[in-house]
């Protein structure tokens, strides 16, 4: 058992599919009592994880039945858990969203000179929301924000200091009044809280967090109690134990293995003291491709820090290591599209024919939502339905298009492409019928255009 061989921080390789390495590892793990899998809990980043990670056992089990263990988010810790073990742990709600977006926002428009239009203020007070979020995310506190804008500077430095005051000044006493607290303040309260009592009284049961690299201070906290504890393992993402020592120490922290690099240090581990999970034979199609090695070193030598590129000459190849260098990259294409739209088409068809083969899986990594809702459109014509792990926009959705439809329609004072676009949703409560629309469309609305207003088409 890896739980008693003194090592606690794995590691699982990048071009190795973490979710089913995971599995396969966990499964092999207790394989003389698989029983007993069920006492175990697993740590994760995100629920998406949580999901992936269930599927992978899933396939590893070939879709017999399975006591799977238990699973969840690092974020979502259950107050129950923490309520016998600390009777003063009574945190107020968490604030949504949407409902700190509209404080903030009218908060803004009373501010002299800052407010310019609704919109304008929406999009500052959620430009505000992710600010307070990323200060409780570092472990920051807002009582410094008046002191990071010099007296010495523009004046416009002072505009922005005035406008921050809002978090430092205004927002604490509006959560009061409405005995909440921000959604990212309870999560750190909550890690913390599960913290101490873990590293009070350790869980008798196995614990391993696996694929989070530490970012968040709270977490990488718990990721150190779950390190020390008798029964828990760290199973790291990526990790790059090749990478000579002069990089390693001279990585600053836009390099992809920095947050790795601290979480080691916080966890007190050396990187040549981290093991490589032991995932044996992944099921067929899951496993590493024949040049993930190659990969990993190109990656490796195209990542170097500033302080260690000249050595890039004095990398030896021999002529097989070259023609596997060639070949890792036949499979990367690159294409030159006129329109988002053909773009999206073609990105459709290189999923479809990925799928076409059994057992074989493709994903879309993209930050533009419009390519990725033409993309979803484009596959449902084929009956292939993607899950989106971005969701739904409310405007997407037939309420949310309906009410921007209403919108739309006071906004033009009934324009009639719209008002029949409203007509035609299936919201609508409505004595027209289809065909009576089409006819008023027809009869009265086609031609010179009404004077604005209902009273105009009417």
């Amino acid at each position: 058992m890896v739980f008693t061989s003194g090592a606690s921080v794995f590691t699982i390789p990048a071009g190795v599919p973490f979710a089913e390495a995971l599995a396969a590892g966990i499964m092999d793990l207790y394989a003389d009592r698989p029983e007993a899998l069920s006492a175990c809990r697993v740590l994760l980043p995100t629920r998406r994880a949580c999901r992936t990670l269930r599927e992978g056992f899933l396939r590893h089990s070939d879709g017999h039945p399975l006591l799977l263990p238990r699973m969840q988010p690092i974020g979502d810790v259950e107050e129950d858990e923490l309520s016998f073990a600390d009777a003063d742990l009574r945190l107020p709600p968490a604030m949504s969203s949407l409902q700190r977006q509209m404080i903030l926002a009218r908060l803004i428009a009373k501010l002299p000179g800052m407010s310019r239009a609704p919109a304008q203020d929406l999009a500052l007070a959620d430009a505000l929301g992710r600010l307070m979020d990323q200060i409780y995310t570092e472990g920051l506190s807002m009582d410094a924000l008046a002191g990071i804008v010099p007296e010495a500077l523009a004046a416009h430095w002072g505009i922005t200091l005035t406008f921050l005051t809002i978090l430092g000044e205004s927002w604490p006493a509006i959560l009061a009044e409405h005995g909440m607290i921000d959604a990212a303040d309870r999560r750190n309260r909550l890690i913390a809280a599960l913290t101490a009592h873990w590293r009070e009284k350790p869980p008798e049961t196995p614990v391993i967090a696996a694929g989070s690299t530490g970012s968040i201070p709270t977490t990488a906290a718990l990721l150190k109690v779950v390190a020390d504890l008798p029964q828990g393992l760290v199973v790291l993402p990526g990790l790059d134990q090749e990478i000579d020592s002069a990089s390693w120490s001279a990585m600053n922290d836009a390099h992809p293995q920095a947050t790795l690099k601290q979480l080691l240090s916080h966890l007190e581990q050396a990187r040549t003291d981290v093991r490589v999970w032991p995932y044996g034979d992944l099921p067929k199609g899951a496993g590493a491709e024949s040049y993930a090695d190659t990969r990993r070193w190109l990656a490796r030598e195209l990542m170097r820090p500033a302080a260690t590129v000249g050595r890039w000459q004095e990398t030896p190849l021999s002529p097989e290591q070259k023609d596997r260098l060639r070949r890792t990259l036949e499979g990367v294409m690159r294409f030159d599209c006129d329109t988002p739209q053909e773009e999206a088409l073609l990105i459709a068809l290189l999923m479809r024919e990925t799928l076409e083969e059994p057992g074989r899986t493709t994903t879309l990594v993209t930050s533009d939502r419009a390519l990725a809702r033409r993309v979803a459109a484009s596959c449902r014509r084929w009956g292939i339905y993607l899950d989106d792990s971005a969701g739904q926009p409310l405007s997407g959705t037939s309420a949310g298009v309906f009410f921007r439809l209403i919108a739309q329609a006071c906004e033009t004072e009934f324009r009639p492409g719209v008002f029949l676009s409203l007509l035609r949703h299936s919201l609508l409560t409505c004595p027209l019928d289809g065909g009576l629309v089409n006819a008023l469309e027809i009869g009265v609305l086609r031609g010179p255009a009404p004077r604005a207003g209902l009273a105009g088409i009417q």
